[in-house]
């Protein structure tokens, strides 16, 4: 028992010590944020996702309504505009809160709270894994990219991010990648992955005195001489199906007239 508990302790800290720090940093990031969804359940979580939205829309619209009564208070320029955007969003955000809050607390309340706090846990995870890749994002902007590529690249959870930064970064318009400069981040990346193979190294050379209607001809003679052995292969089974139809009638015909009684 001891050599099995010796046996197994070492292999888990065998473990332990082949994980890199970016899984790491990874997996915590994603059960924290699981963790935390799973106790404030999903509709906490989705709705304080929802406040913010609705908060920053409501002072991006109201701001020009409510800068001309803010001006008379405050000084014009970007202290009248940076008050009166934070003032709409604050207002907002608390009332929606409210709210939210109220209908948090029904759900907690009811039958659906297993429900919800299951939804929350992987809403949480699917946050988590947003954080990551938006962290990769900023450190290919503030850091070296290559650097951070190659780190990556030793993570076993490097390909799940890249796929998950890269799916982001898709999703932004172009003008946003360019002007944030996140293009020019992506290029020693893409340098790193090393060129791919050219066509002509993959797919053979026509020869030069070969024209193209030659080739589809080949094509076309090729494709109806693999036709006509199909045709006659299947003309062969069907005639061996008939055949053996055939015998199979006459064997039961002559059965039957051998074993019918004889009544005279």
């Amino acid at each position: 028992m001891e050599a099995e508990a010796a046996n197994a302790g070492g292999a888990t800290a065998d473990l332990l010590a082949n994980i890199h720090w970016v899984d790491i940093a990874a997996i915590a990031t994603l059960l924290l944020s699981g963790l935390l969804a799973l106790f404030r359940g999903f509709t906490k979580e989705f709705f304080q996702v929802v406040n913010v939205v609705v908060a920053l829309t409501a002072a991006a619209a109201g701001l020009p309504l409510a800068l001309p009564f803010a001006e008379q208070v405050l000084p014009a320029g970007w202290i009248a505009n940076a008050v009166t955007g934070i003032v709409i969003f604050i207002v907002v955000a608390a009332v929606m809160a409210l709210i939210s809050g109220q209908i948090s607390k029904a759900i907690r309340k009811s039958s659906l709270s297993t429900l919800d706090r299951s939804l929350g846990f992987a809403f949480g995870l699917v946050r988590g894994m947003l954080i990551v890749c938006l962290a990769y994002i900023v450190l290919l902007l503030i850091s070296n990219p290559k650097s951070v590529e190659a780190t990556l690249g030793e993570a076993r959870s490097g390909n799940l991010i890249l796929l998950g930064a890269n799916t982001i970064i898709q999703l932004l318009p172009e003008e946003t990648v360019a002007a944030i400069g996140l293009d020019e981040a992506l290029e020693p990346a893409k340098e790193s992955a090393g060129p791919k193979p050219a066509l002509d190294e993959v797919r053979p050379v026509a020869e030069p005195n070969q024209a193209d209607g030659a080739g589809s001809a080949n094509d076309s003679d090729a494709r109806s001489a693999s036709d006509d052995i199909l045709e006659e292969g299947y003309k062969a089974l069907e005639r061996q199906a008939i055949e053996a139809l055939l015998d199979a009638a006459q064997d039961a015909g002559s059965g039957s007239n051998n074993s019918g009684p004889s009544n005279d």
